[in-house]
């Protein structure tokens, strides 16, 4: 009796530990609306703007809107620009990293700074959320 008592005691405390409420999750560090907006403000939206933009005109992208970027698919390599979670994988980081498979890297005459670079790799990493 003692021992299925021990059992039982034993096992109701496995459940309850195995039931414990998982960790949430991390929050971003970085903001789409904080941090990448303001990126492409300075350095892209001159072209990639509907509807006058050369780079509209050229390839359809407006880095105006969040969901222009997220559901853009590169024109050359039929790949999105962005996959969530994944920078290495999304060509964005391709344009921007000064040597992309397909045309000229972005944004045209300039190199942005690497610490911008490496904040839209952050966002990406971090789920490319529109927060």
């Amino acid at each position: 009796m003692r021992r299925a008592l021990l059992l039982l005691i034993g096992g109701l405390g496995l459940l309850l530990w195995t039931c414990q409420p998982e960790e949430p999750p991390t929050p971003a560090t970085v903001s789409y609306r904080r941090d990448i907006q303001p990126i492409f403000n300075t350095f892209c939206t001159s072209c990639h703007m509907a509807p006058d933009g050369q780079g509209y005109r050229e390839v359809g992208l407006d880095l105006t809107a969040y969901d222009s970027l997220m559901t853009h698919i590169n024109t050359c390599t039929q790949e999105p620009l962005v996959i969530p979670g994944n920078s290495e994988a999304s060509y964005l980081m391709e344009k921007l990293g000064g040597n992309p498979r397909c045309g000229q890297p972005m944004p045209l005459g300039q190199t942005l700074p690497q610490e911008y670079i490496e904040k839209i790799a952050t966002w990406i990493d971090e789920g490319a959320r529109d927060n």
